[in-house]
């Protein structure tokens, strides 16, 4: 009961969006299942215009066992991130590679690494929230692994590193 009370009160962990800064974006979802973090990933990816590089952290809302005091950890940029380095996403094999890393990332332990010692225990992972780092003046490459022929010979069609239609 308690925890519903902060998992709904917290304004940190409402699903928002941060974008269309110049060379920073920052997505917060809430995390109701871990099913859904492929298709957060999906939807940036297809936010994006130019190459970027993405890390990601988790919130978490931790129980103390012996007084029953909740605390809540928020998702920090540069000193909580998931991942040591961003990984750059230049087209889609990149994303592929990138939600690998995320089905293999395990929530949970990294919630229990934020833990000041063990008396505290994760009472649920809250929200995920992704960092993406703009590489502005380079176009994301094609999102499939080729063209199909008839655009690839067109002699009237300019590619750039991008399919303009998904």
């Amino acid at each position: 009961m308690k925890t519903t009370c902060i998992y709904s009160a917290e304004t940190k962990i409402r699903t928002k969006f941060s974008r269309k800064n110049k060379l920073y974006d920052r997505y917060n979802f809430r995390v109701t299942s871990l099913q859904n973090l492929r298709d957060m990933a999906k939807a940036i990816f297809h936010d994006q215009k130019f190459k970027f590089k993405i890390n990601f952290s988790f919130g978490a809302i931790l129980r103390h066992v012996e007084t029953g005091e909740l605390r809540y950890f928020d998702t920090r940029q540069n000193s909580h991130e998931v991942l040591d380095e961003p990984l750059l996403i230049e087209n889609s094999a990149g994303l592929v590679n990138f939600l690998d890393t995320l089905e293999t990332s395990d929530p949970l332990e990294y919630a229990r690494q934020l833990r000041p010692n063990s008396k505290w225990v994760v009472e649920m992972v809250s929200n995920v929230t992704f960092f993406v780092y703009k590489i502005l003046n380079h176009p994301l490459g094609p999102v499939g692994d080729s063209l199909h022929d008839y655009i690839a010979g067109n002699q009237g069609i300019f590619f750039v590193d991008r399919l303009s239609v998904w």
